[in-house]
């Protein structure tokens, strides 16, 4: 794990393990988000495609409720 002011990489330790690493650039009045996610193998990758986006946009929706409402 590694938090720093422009990024976050975490390691998803139970099965499907992968790196995540989610990159943050200012630009006043919004940010964009870089989000990078690396499996062991071509193979995990390509079983995971199709719940990859749906549960990446939970994740996603659910850090934006966090800032907006201030979260710990």
């Amino acid at each position: 794990l590694e938090v720093e002011d422009t990024h976050i990489l975490l390691e998803h330790v139970v099965a499907p393990h992968f790196f995540l690493r989610a990159d943050f650039e200012d630009l006043s009045e919004s940010t964009i988000i870089t989000w990078t996610m690396t499996f062991d193998t071509p193979e995990m990758l390509e079983s995971l495609k199709p719940i990859i986006a749906p549960a990446n946009e939970e994740n996603l929706d659910r850090l934006y409720d966090c800032i907006v409402k201030q979260c710990p």
